[in-house]
C-alpha cells in the first residue's frame, strides 16, 4: 500500500481519494465492511472498485441501491455490535467470517468507549485484515490557532479526541500494528513531507496483531 495522500476539496473527498490511493483504485476479490456507513457513500465506492463484498453497518437503517452490498444495522455505541454481525455471516459459513478491509472514519471521536470498539474491529479482522481510520486531530493548525472554537471541540456529538501519540498509543494498547498515521493539510500535496502532522485529520492504516488483547 501506499500512503501518500493527496488534496480532495471535502473532507468525502479526501478521505475516498485516501482509500483509493491505498488500494491503487481496485478493490477486486476483497470483502469490505464500512462502520458508520450512513448512506453508503463508501459502500458505493467500494463496489465501484470491484470489491468482491461490501457491507455496510449505521444505527440508521438504509437501503443499498440495487442489492449491490449488504447493511447490519447496530449500534456501534453497544459492546456487542460485532458479535451480532459475525452471528449473521455465520449462518451462511461454516468458519469464523472476516473482512479483508474495515473502514471507520470520523466514527471513534463519537463513541464513549473507543477501547471496546476497537476491540470489537479487531474480532472481524485476520492477520491480513486493513482497518483504516480517521478522527479529528488535536494537533491540527487549527486547534493551535483556534482551541476553544476549533471544528473537533465546537461539534456536540464528539466524545473523545486525539492527538497522533494517543490515537497510536491506544491502537497499539488494543490489539493492533499502526502501520501509517498521519495527519495531511489537504491543499498543501507534497508539501506535506515536511507538515505531516497539522492536518485537521488523523488517518490511519492499522492491521491486526496477533499478540493483541
Amino acid at each position: 500500500m501506499n500512503a501518500t495522500v493527496e488534496p480532495a476539496e471535502s473532507t468525502e473527498g479526501f478521505r475516498l481519494d485516501w482509500m483509493r490511493k491505498l488500494y491503487n483504485n481496485s478493490f477486486d476479490g476483497i470483502s469490505a465492511i464500512d462502520l458508520g456507513c450512513g448512506s453508503g457513500l463508501v459502500c458505493n465506492e467500494l463496489v465501484k472498485g470491484g470489491v468482491k463484498r461490501a457491507y455496510g453497518c449505521d444505527i440508521v437503517p438504509t437501503t443499498p441501491p440495487d442489492n449491490t452490498w449488504d447493511f447490519f444495522e447496530s449500534d456501534l455505541q453497544s459492546d456487542k455490535w460485532s458479535q451480532s454481525i459475525l452471528d449473521s455471516l455465520s449462518k451462511d459459513s461454516s468458519s469464523k467470517p472476516s473482512f479483508n478491509l474495515l473502514t471507520a472514519f470520523d466514527i471513534i471521536e463519537h463513541l464513549p468507549n473507543p477501547v471496546s470498539f476497537l476491540n470489537q474491529c479487531r474480532q472481524l479482522m485476520d492477520a491480513d485484515s486493513t482497518l483504516l481510520l480517521t478522527t479529528p486531530n488535536t494537533g491540527s493548525w487549527e486547534r493551535l490557532l483556534k482551541p476553544n472554537t476549533w471544528s473537533g471541540a465546537t461539534d456536540p456529538q464528539h466524545m473523545v479526541l486525539f492527538s497522533q501519540y494517543s490515537l497510536k498509543f491506544l491502537m497499539e494498547r488494543t490489539g493492533f500494528e499502526v502501520i501509517s498515521i498521519e495527519a495531511p493539510i489537504r491543499k498543501l500535496g507534497s508539501l506535506n513531507n515536511w507538515l505531516p502532522s497539522l492536518g485537521g485529520q488523523l488517518t490511519v492504516v492499522a492491521k491486526r496483531k496477533d499478540d493483541g488483547l
